[in-house]
């Protein structure tokens, strides 16, 4: 790999480059304020979105995911017959835009929220986790995060066996 080809995400650019490279007078940075009035936002995920489907996750100190989680979400994906290039994985605490923005732009047939749901709907309180909700033409499934699913204690292992009877349901799967 070329150290010419590396793309490194907005927020991490931003985090190298705090300072100013270049001092702008004053007069300069008004007439560029007063020159933009337009915003666009570019969308930040992993994956290219080929399978129309969304994965929300909800990881402050992350760009996306800690290594063992994204470990357990491939291991799912694979399940599922499906790949990281086939999602978009949306990491919400490292987004200026609500959930809204990405529905509207990536346009998904599926989502799953993993322990981001007060996140992506903090209006609905009555959502239970591993029931498909069809919400405007897209199904929806909510879990605890990928955290707690990846553990091995007793109750993660129960919470596993209810998600992975709903992707079973949902995938078709033997």
């Amino acid at each position: 790999m070329s150290l010419i080809n590396i793309l490194l995400p907005g927020t991490l650019i931003s985090e190298l480059f705090k300072g100013n490279l270049v001092e702008i007078p004053e007069k300069e940075k008004q007439k560029a304020a007063s020159a933009t009035t337009t915003h666009s936002m570019v969308l930040q995920y992993m994956g290219k979105n080929l399978n129309q489907t969304l994965v929300y996750v909800n990881y402050p100190r992350e760009i996306f995911l800690p290594d063992k989680q994204m470990a357990f979400l491939g291991k799912m994906l694979r399940a599922c017959n499906l790949n990281i290039e086939e999602i978009a994985l949306i990491n919400m605490a490292a987004q200026e835009e609500n959930h809204r923005y990405f529905l509207a732009n990536l346009q998904p047939k599926l989502v799953f929220v993993f322990g981001a749901k007060d996140l992506v709907f903090p209006e609905k309180d009555d959502i239970d986790f591993f029931v498909p909700l069809n919400i405007n033409g897209t199904t929806v499934i909510t879990s605890p995060s990928l955290d707690i699913l990846s553990k091995q204690d007793p109750e993660s292992k129960k919470l596993k066996s209810l998600f992975w009877a709903s992707l079973k349901q949902l995938f078709n799967l033997p």
